[in-house]
């Protein structure tokens, strides 16, 4: 079950003597868009490739289409991917702490862009192992959330040597200072129709920022990753 709009990942049908099943929005697929009649309960409009995917697999086991999309319909979003939760003060939070890539964070801030709300703010941690250019790619990111958010915070050292290429965006130490700042109430964010998208990779710890966001009335071992003693004893 292979990825139709990758080149790298379509190639691999060659590479074996088994049946391929190509799905997503190139025309060739043999999976497209069409056949998801669920609506899913993920954010995003790349969501649709990962159910293409599911669907591809259900294929491959023999179920049929309408099972397979029942199934859909009742995902429910991993902790600290995509999560819609409700925020402080009459905010949204949008949750997406488990891990980030470029790609992936300019996923999430498409995401952002496309939500009804009176500011969108976006906060945004280090993305970790990119290699040589990772200042390029993190500033890179920082301009793509520039154009979509209407308050940017960059976090962490990594964010800290990129954040000065871009106008427009503010920069904090660490995902556990930036967190007390909000508990002690030390930001003007967020405010009743903010919705507040956070992001980074595992190790930035950005579930910090959403837990200090995260409304009263949700307790963060429900619906946050990374809330174990274990977890938290990490400085």
């Amino acid at each position: 079950v292979l990825n139709a709009d990758d080149p790298r990942t379509r190639a691999m049908a060659d590479l074996h003597d088994g049946p391929s099943l190509l799905f997503g929005r190139d025309e060739s697929a043999d999976l497209g868009p069409s056949l998801v009649t669920a609506e899913l309960p993920i954010l995003g409009d790349h969501a649709i490739l990962t159910a293409l995917a599911a669907l591809g697999v259900g294929r491959a086991l023999g179920m049929d289409d309408a099972s397979i999309n029942r199934g859909l319909a009742n995902v429910q979003p991993e902790k600290g991917r995509l999560a819609r939760l409700a925020g402080r003060d009459g905010s949204t939070l949008i949750d997406d702490t488990y891990n980030a890539s470029p790609d992936a964070t300019k996923n999430a801030l498409d995401v952002l862009a496309g939500l009804d709300a009176s500011r969108r703010i976006a906060v945004l941690g280090d993305m970790l192992e990119l290699g040589e250019t990772e200042i390029e790619q993190h500033a890179d990111v920082l301009r793509y959330a520039c154009d979509r958010a209407d308050l940017v915070f960059a976090v962490g050292p990594l964010m800290a040597r990129a954040a000065p290429e871009v106008d427009g965006v503010e920069h904090l130490a660490t995902s556990a200072y930036l967190a007390e700042r909000l508990r002690r109430g030390g930001e003007d964010w967020p405010r009743e129709g903010d919705v507040v998208l956070v992001k980074g990779s595992q190790g930035a710890r950005m579930e910090r920022v959403s837990e200090a966001l995260l409304s009263p009335d949700l307790d963060p071992a429900d619906v946050l990753p990374r809330q174990t003693e274990a977890w938290k004893a990490i400085l």
